[in-house]
């Protein structure tokens, strides 16, 4: 076996791994295989390995790829750039058809690791980047839209364009001769331009705005910012400084920030440079200062943003000073809350501070100002992207123990705080979705459970807040779905119960997906079976067996459990009096036809149905029934559909499943899916 094919075997191997010490040992193999160098096809394989997104090799065993495994032993073709570019950005989701697809994106971490592993070993690329210079250039600017990579991006260009100016070459159209190439175009700087317009308050777009007047000293911003190129034909660069990418060598790459210092002028931020003298600058002062001064309040987030050690502890000890000293005030204590906040929303992430997240993961909720303290809390946890999920879902099962307090009690609950709080949650498990598979598994682990156990207590907004957790857990892939514990999968009986029932029919189709989602899990505990079978066939039995509420009490093992009620409740509900028509009783209470989260949808579909119908001069008024459906049949006079009431519901159901229905398709998936009499309908229109 040669060289190669015994790397490529090995890469096999890590894909087919599941033992940690087994892939350790495949690890070292590969290692010491590639200890001299490898080419540019293995190099490839090797690239393969690493951006590939079903999976297939653990996020750890990538990182030691990265770290330890490409090492180059001669010059390599733009096409490994290229190779590497076309895997950073977000995974995007999109359409065929009824299908909703993903490109997907390698994590963020494994992303930024392959740009440092360009900037590090860019000389091995340098010929083939500046022949390739304007193309490779359009690229790299075009990916500075994402936030993440916007550094390492930036760092690309400015020494792209350095060397591009500095040396000769020859190039991909003039093969001929060595000359100078300036690869710097109008479109290239209008897009930094662009760019910079709408993110002010980003530090490495005004860089490269200033570094283009060094690769270009004629440059006047007037023709690509009207409105704001004073400012811009000011900037001064050095790039040296803004780029440090070897200090700190290790840390991660993510947590590697660039020096950077903010010139001001009369109080206002005129031009962006090199820092060298942040510790300088009264901390102190300037975030009292910026309580008040949206100007110092920007200046502050941009000065976060350098990772200054120093500075930042400033900030952090005087933060923690005064949340210490208002502990026993709480007026006090929210008036410096809501300032934080607004810092914290201003910085948009940017600004991380230890004080207040341990403060907000210790402290229970005020009592005189429990919702006020929870918007404050909303807007600070939103952006703590640092916390320890373990403490974060202690946090969210105090504040759901202090909220049961409320919701039994005569004050009533602040609904919009409680929207508040689950969507700052949801945002920051977002952030944490681009983080490695076995981190994330363990957050949602840990989360899930709190935040359902939250929303129970969120009258009247649980369906409406359930529906967007149950939405954050279908966006995630398959392999973390099916890693998550019972109880972050399937939310109380309560919660999937009260959606059920709900007349909104994007909560109602949402938990029919979520059930459908469910079924094939692989359940640890017995009893989280059994009550995901219960939500299948209590479903199933309201919408299309007209069987609402019915419970088998001849047997414990039975799923028919009438939504868990107490059967002498249920005994008394089905006695009541609903309807004058024989064939709609209490059992019919949530049927297809007449389920309050559909009728209006069912309605214009059958309105579609017989718009189609050739032979019909009347229209149906009114929720169908089988009453309806054979009064028509004995009217002379009229002529209908000729549907019996079971092939109506089938051929409605069909065009939910294969129409313009997308948001109700869970629907048709559950039905489909979990009743046999239907698994051959699908599809049938």
């Amino acid at each position: 076996m040669s060289h190669n094919e015994e790397v490529v075997a090995l890469l096999e191997r890590l894909k087919k791994g599941k033992d940690k010490e087994e892939n350790q040992a495949t690890l070292s193999q590969l290692e010491e295989l590639v200890r001299d160098g490898i080419d540019e096809p293995l190099l490839a394989v090797f690239l393969d390995a690493i951006l590939e997104t079903k999976r297939a090799i653990p996020h750890n065993a990538k990182q030691f790829l990265l770290e330890n495994c490409l090492v180059a032993r001669l010059e390599l073709s733009v096409d490994v750039f290229l190779r590497i570019i076309g895997g950073i950005g977000a995974t995007r989701v999109y359409y065929e058809g009824n299908r909703k697809l993903k490109a997907k994106k390698p994590s963020k971490d494994l992303q930024l690791g392959l740009l440092r592993w360009i900037i590090d070993n860019f000389g091995i690329f340098e010929k083939s980047l500046v022949a390739s210079g304007t193309l490779v250039l359009s690229i790299l600017i075009k990916n500075l839209a994402y936030e993440f990579s916007r550094s390492a991006l930036s760092q690309l260009v400015i020494t792209l364009l350095g060397r591009s100016s500095s040396e000769q070459f020859r190039t991909f159209y003039n093969s001929e001769v060595y000359h100078n190439v300036k690869i710097l175009k109008d479109h290239h700087i209008q897009k930094v331009v662009d760019l910079y317009n709408k993110f002010p308050l980003d530090i490495y777009l005004p860089e490269l705005l200033a570094f283009f007047k060094v690769v270009v000293p004629d440059l006047d911003y007037i023709a690509y910012s009207p409105d704001n190129y004073p400012m811009l034909n000011k900037l001064i660069s050095n790039p040296d400084q803004v780029y440090r990418w070897e200090e700190s060598d290790s840390g991660p790459v993510s947590s590697k920030r660039q020096k950077r210092i903010v010139k001001t002028s009369t109080g206002d931020i005129d031009t962006i440079q090199a820092l060298d003298q942040i510790n300088r600058v009264n901390a102190y002062k300037l975030l009292r200062n910026s309580f008040g001064s949206d100007t110092d309040a920007q200046l502050l987030v941009l000065l976060f943003q350098t990772g200054n050690t120093t500075f930042i502890s400033k900030v952090n000890s005087y933060v923690r000073a005064n949340l210490q000293s208002s502990i026993r005030d709480e007026r006090d204590r929210m008036a410096f809350l809501r300032r934080v906040a607004r810092l914290y929303q201003i910085g948009s992430g940017a600004i991380h501070l230890e004080s207040v997240e341990d403060y907000i993961l210790s402290k229970n909720l005020l009592q005189d100002y429990f919702f006020d303290e929870m918007d404050y809390r909303s807007q600070l946890m939103k952006y703590s992207t640092h916390v320890d999920p373990a403490k974060l879902a202690d946090m969210i099962s105090r504040d759901a123990l202090d909220l049961k307090k409320v919701y039994y009690s005569t004050e009533g609950t602040v609904s919009s705080s409680c929207v508040a709080y689950v969507e700052s949650l949801l945002y920051l498990l977002r952030m944490w979705v681009s983080n490695d598979d076995e981190s994330l598994v363990r957050a949602l682990n840990l989360v899930l459970p709190k935040l359902y156990s939250f929303i129970q207590y969120c009258n009247p907004n649980q369906e409406w807040l359930t529906r967007k957790v149950l939405r954050f857990i279908h966006e995630q892939e398959e392999n973390t779905i099916d890693l998550l514990h019972d109880a972050a999968l399937l939310p109380p009986r309560l919660l999937v119960y009260t959606c059920l029932l709900s007349p909104d029919p994007l909560v109602f189709a949402t938990v029919c997906e979520h059930i459908v989602i469910c079924k094939d899990h692989s359940y640890s505990q017995p009893e989280w079976r059994n009550l995901q079978n219960s939500f299948i066939m209590d479903s199933v039995n309201m919408l299309w067996k007209e069987r609402f509420l019915k419970q088998d009490l001849s047997s414990t093992n039975s799923s028919t459990k009438g939504f868990y009620l107490n059967p002498e409740l249920s005994r008394k509900l089905t006695s009541l009096h609903l309807s004058d028509q024989l064939s709609v009783s209490f059992l019919s209470i949530g049927e297809f036809f007449y389920n309050p989260a559909l009728s209006y949808i069912v309605t214009k579909i059958i309105w579609d149905i017989e718009d189609k119908a050739e032979n019909i001069n009347t229209r149906h008024e009114g929720p169908v029934s089988r009453d309806s459906l054979e009064r028509l049949r004995l009217d002379s006079d009229k002529v209908w559909l000729d549907v019996s009431f079971e092939e109506l519901k089938i051929r409605v159901l069909q065009y939910l499943d294969t129409g313009n229905h997308e948001k109700f398709k869970g629907i048709a998936n559950l039905l489909f899916n979990c009743l046999k009499s239907l698994s051959d309908k699908r599809n049938a229109v």
